[in-house]
């Protein structure tokens, strides 16, 4: 999928969009996916290529996926 084509998609997502907006006075979810799309490009990543932590990537999430707390049940 191309960095447009994920950016239109993104903006299809209304509310997320709109709430975004609301609290932070942009798109905040469609620019941090964007720019992480912009890293994983950058780091050669294209379809077909396996994305493998530690290799070729490296997670921003503090903590890593799958580790540390988890959130309270509501």
């Amino acid at each position: 999928m191309s960095r447009d084509d994920t950016a239109y998609v993104l903006d299809t997502f209304n509310v997320t969009r709109d709430t975004g907006v609301r609290r932070y006075g942009r798109y905040r979810t469609r620019d941090l996916i964007l720019a992480e799309y912009d890293r994983m490009a950058a780091a050669g990543l294209r379809p077909g290529t396996p994305l493998v932590e530690g290799w070729n990537h490296a997670s921003t999430l503090v903590p890593p996926p799958g580790r540390g707390p988890r959130h309270p049940a509501p």
